[in-house]
Order: C-alpha cells, then structure tokens, then sequence
C-alpha cells in the first residue's frame, strides 16, 4: 500500500483529536504515516531519546493506525538563541522533506491530510505550491479508491449548500479535512475499536532553519488565557451571543457556566470588538456541533449558520420574530435575551436545587 501522510495538529503541546481522526481517515487509502512537529530547536539534530514526543503521545499515534512517526525538529538555531520558530514554515519543510525522500514510482500518488484549522489551512497552501499538487478543502470524507477514479474526496460547497465529489488530477494531492469531522471520527472510534498498544516506527528527521530566506519572523509567543469553560470545540454545550448582546456578554456567560458549557459569538460581535477571534463561530470561524446550541441576539446569517448548523438541538432567543436563525431552530423563544436568559439560569438553579445536584 501507498503511504499517506498525516500532518499532526499538537495545540497546547498535545496531540489532537482531530489529528488522531485524521489517522483514522488516512488508513482507508493506505498505511498512515504521521508527521510530528517538534517544538524543541537543536544544534545537535534528534535521536529516538530526544526526539520531542512524549510516549503517551506514541501510543495515542499508534492507536489511530500510524506505522510510522516521522519527528521533525529545527536545526541550526541552538536554543539560549531565543529563535521562535513560524511552525507553519517547518511543517512545510518537515512535509516536503519527507515526501522527497519517499516518493517512489510505484506510488500512485502522494497524498497528505491537513486539519482544516487556520494554520492547517496555511501549511496546506505552502506544501501543495512545493509539491505542485492539488489542494482541496472543507473535505467531509473520503471516498473509495478505484484504479480508474483514484483518490476521491466528498467536500462542501458554497457556504455548506451542495456537497460534491472531486478528485485529484495531480500526481501529489493534499487533502485539507474539516477538524469537527476528524474529531467525530476519532470518537466514533473510541466507542467501538478494539487497541493494540503496538509502537510504531520512530523516524527522526533534521529540518535546516532558513533564517535569512523566510519571509516570516516570529518575534513573541504568548500563551492564551486558560478560561474554566470547555473548550469551544469540544464543548457539548454552547451559549453564543450576538449582535443583540449590545456588548454585553454577561448573560451569556451565565447562561453558560449554568449549562456547564462554552461561549461563543458571531462574526458582528467579534467584528466589533466584544469578543475574541478564537471564540467566532461561523464560516470563517469555527464550526462546532454541540449536543445544544443556544443563540442569543443571533440574527442568523449564511456565515453563521455554516458553523453550528450542525448542533443536534438549536434553541434560538431574539427580538425579531423574523430572524432567519429560527428557520434552523428546533425551539425558538421571541423576546430580549436580557430578560430570557436569566430567567432560564434561574430556572436551572432552581431545578438543580430542587433535586439535589
């Protein structure tokens, strides 16, 4: 079988279960092949010993299908440099370099699986211009290979409207894969795989610095606010704000923190300063499909849509009876969410006391 290559998503310096899914994903066409970004420069290169992946991290990897772990690490920047590295750079090199040194005629082709997050999608762009292969994005599966249509992918289409069938036809193709449906099938398979704790190749690789050529310098890196909440993209329960807030997410929060989930907001709340990017929910923004998802002062436009149309319960509060939100709500509440909302955690408290929890 043919390899397919997995670039692994290691937000907060774990494996992701998006990338995991990938894995999954990457066994039906071949034998997966991870890619693992190291985040530790060395003068030295990387042996097995010191290779940057912790040994759960190895299992996590083997259990999603990989046979072999290719770690990347920089060279030529010792670390009292201070040099930050624009991972999005080395991934690229990591990728390039060990398709190059794989690539075979009797490979059909050379495909790699790239999470569909903001720097997946960057990476996906800068490797297919290297490789002069095809990228296609916003995949939702991947489809049976036959010896007379290759590989071929299923991915939506305008704004989530129409999904089609496409195909490669370059020899090299990356395959940018939406991250809520790796990480659905990455749980999908917890539920019902059986494990075999068995460690798969370990392959360090030595990625040089350009330093005088790239055109990107990452100067400081800050680590994000930690918030209690779960985090948006595996929270079971979302509470996502609007324009209708006015500004004003304490509802919001409150409504969440009862629910035990996540805030979120829109595109106009976050346009206009209210809320942080990483907390947008929408086409450009993040896609969530929580167990519950509520909408508060959300008018429900096209670009929101595409990001929580895929909730299994939609609840919907807004003014505006109107409002296109409620055409995709299972229940809708017409009224100020400044007064719904906190009659509802109200409720919540009130439920909960009576029962003990």
């Amino acid at each position: 079988m043919s390899s397919v290559y997995v670039l692994i998503d290691r937000p907060h310096g774990e494996v992701s279960e998006a990338a995991l899914g990938l894995l999954t994903l990457a066994g039906q066409w071949g034998d997966p092949v991870a890619i693992v970004l190291s985040e530790r420069a060395s003068d030295e290169g990387c042996d097995r010993d010191s290779a940057g992946i912790e040994p759960s991290e190895m299992v996590a990897l083997s259990r999603a299908g990989a046979v072999e772990i290719i770690v990347a690490r920089p060279v030529g920047v010792s670390p009292e440099s201070g040099c930050v590295v624009h991972s999005g750079e080395l991934m690229t090199d990591a990728a390039t370099a060990a398709l190059s040194e794989r690539r075979t005629a009797a490979e059909l082709a050379d495909v790699v699986l790239a999470s569909g997050t903001p720097e997946g999608r960057e990476i996906a762009g800068r490797l297919a211009v290297r490789l002069k292969a095809a990228v296609i994005t916003d995949v939702v599966a991947l489809l049976p290979v036959t010896s007379d249509s290759g590989f071929r992918v299923k991915k939506t289409a305008l704004a989530d409207a129409f999904e089609v069938i496409v195909r490669s036809t370059r020899r090299a193709a990356v395959i940018v894969v939406a991250p809520e449906v790796a990480s659905a099938v990455w749980a999908k398979t917890c539920e019902t795989a059986v494990f075999r704790d068995v460690v798969p190749r370990v392959r360090p690789l030595k990625c040089p610095l350009r330093m005088g050529t790239s055109a990107i310098r990452v100067v400081e890196r800050r680590a994000r606010d930690m918030s209690e909440r779960p985090d948006l993209s595996k929270a079971k329960v979302v509470v996502a704000g609007g324009r209708g807030t006015r500004g004003d997410f304490t509802s919001i929060e409150a409504l969440a923190d009862a629910l035990g989930g996540a805030t979120a907001a829109s595109w106009a709340a976050v346009s206009a300063g209210w809320c942080s990017a990483d907390r947008q929910v929408g086409q450009t923004g993040q896609r969530v499909s929580p167990r519950l998802y509520v909408a508060a002062g959300i008018s429900g436009s096209v670009h929101h849509r595409v990001g929580m149309q895929d909730s299994q319960v939609v609840v919907a509060v807004n003014k505006d009876p109107d409002a296109p939100i409620f055409g995709i709500a299972d229940f809708g509440i017409v009224g100020d969410l400044f007064t719904v909302l906190p009659q509802a955690v109200e409720e919540i408290a009130r439920i909960r006391g009576r029962i003990g929890t």
